[in-house]
């Protein structure tokens, strides 16, 4: 059967993106956003984030960075996006680009 990509819809709360990644992730092709200069960001693995302060964001945004990962706010909650790749960069680039300013969104 065919597959397709699905796009993440960051109104969601961050439970539901994240059921949507788990459905998404390998062997299938991943859920996406797609990053500022418009190339696509799959999302292979992510999980719930629990802020222990409250904070101020849209979603989309990164909020912050635990552990050099990102943190994006969703409609409801946050997510900790574990594992991500961003065509043309380097795996292991990603996550360094992703973190880079908490004023980057994926759209």
């Amino acid at each position: 059967f065919p597959v397709t990509i699905t796009g993440i819809n960051w109104l969601l709360s961050a439970e539901n993106i994240s059921r949507l990644i788990r459905a998404s992730s390998r062997p299938f092709e991943g859920a996406f956003a797609l990053w500022k200069d418009g190339k696509k960001c799959v999302i292979w693995r992510a999980r719930l984030y629990e802020n222990p302060t409250p904070f101020s964001a849209v979603p989309r945004q990164i909020i912050l960075r635990c552990d050099g990962m990102p943190v994006v706010a969703c409609g409801v909650g946050s997510l900790l996006l574990e594992e991500c790749e961003i065509e043309n960069v380097a795996p292991a680039a990603t996550q360094t680009l992703l973190s880079r300013s908490l004023r980057n969104r994926l759209v």
